[in-house]
């Protein structure tokens, strides 16, 4: 979890899921890890706002960062939240970008600037920009 202020002295709070992609995006069985599974909690926690109370927000939505290894993961991982969010405005709440150099376990990446000056990308909706306070 972190927060940015604006130079309006508004401010906007994340939650940062890096996905190396090392679990399935479904399985048969709900009890056992899946990228599905996680999505159903996510639902949870953003549909009840249960957030809002555990973090003492109350105003500003919380959005989640999702960052994966590659486009094919990342295509799959917004397939399963279009399939099971639908119309539901929940959905608007997930940002995603691919970020090849966190596949590798043997290096740590570089800095990545573009995570805060390109788009994420988003179910249904347009990129959203994280250094702008309108979206």
């Amino acid at each position: 979890m972190f927060g940015l202020q604006y130079p309006d002295k508004s401010f906007r709070c994340f939650a940062l899921e890096i996905d190396r992609n090392t679990m399935p995006l479904t399985r048969t069985n709900l009890d056992e890890t899946s990228y599905l599974r996680k999505l159903l909690q996510y639902r949870e926690v953003i549909s009840r706002g249960v957030y809002k109370m555990h973090f003492g927000m109350t105003a500003t939505p919380m959005l989640l960062l999702t960052i994966t290894t590659s486009a094919k993961h990342l295509d799959g991982i917004k397939s399963l939240l279009r399939d099971l969010a639908g119309e539901n405005q929940w959905k608007r709440a997930f940002l995603f970008k691919a970020e090849p150099s966190l596949g590798s376990f043997e290096r740590a990446p570089s800095p990545a600037l573009s995570l805060f000056e390109m788009g994420w990308e988003r179910v249904g909706n347009p990129p959203f920009f994280i250094n702008r306070i309108e979206n």
